[in-house]
């Protein structure tokens, strides 16, 4: 994990209220425009649940920091989709807002912090709620993928 991301992770956990983008992050804003916009693409593509658990995974880089468990192989992170949707048959997800991004524009490489309202259900249970997401986006601009992500539930309600 490159110190970018535990750097703007630490910095994006600290801050409790909304951050906007800031123009100041890039060079220039009509660059930041475009970053923001392909970040949120991406985002919303990553949070499709009509994916399979391969197609998901295929978002994340090998080895790349999964939530609690640390670099993990692709092939763990399918098992850990494959429980999740076992568990969790009925999803949907939207992207509420981007709090944070930060972009090293020697890398290629972004730091967001998300904010995603989740409806996941299965034949007894419901749960409805918000949760916010750090991760790490390598090669933004040419081949995105996850290189880390952590996740903190804001709310739910059963």
């Amino acid at each position: 994990m490159r110190p970018l991301f535990l750097q703007a992770f630490a910095l994006a956990t600290l801050v409790t209220a909304s951050v906007p983008v800031r123009a100041t992050e890039l060079a220039e804003p009509a660059s930041l425009t475009v970053l923001e916009e392909r970040v949120r693409e991406f985002l919303q593509a990553f949070i499709n649940p009509n994916q399979t658990p391969e197609e998901q995974a295929r978002f994340f880089a090998e080895g790349a920091e999964y939530y609690r468990f640390g670099p993990t192989s692709r092939q763990a992170i399918i098992a850990d989709i494959k429980r999740y949707t076992r568990r969790w048959p009925m999803r949907s997800y939207r992207l509420l807002n981007i709090e944070y991004l930060k972009h090293d524009p020697s890398s290629d490489d972004v730091f967001v912090s998300y904010v995603v309202e989740f409806d996941v259900a299965n034949s007894t249970e419901r749960v409805h709620g918000q949760a916010s997401y750090g991760a790490g986006i390598t090669n933004v601009h040419s081949a995105p993928q996850i290189g880390m992500i952590m996740e903190r539930i804001r709310n739910r309600d059963h």
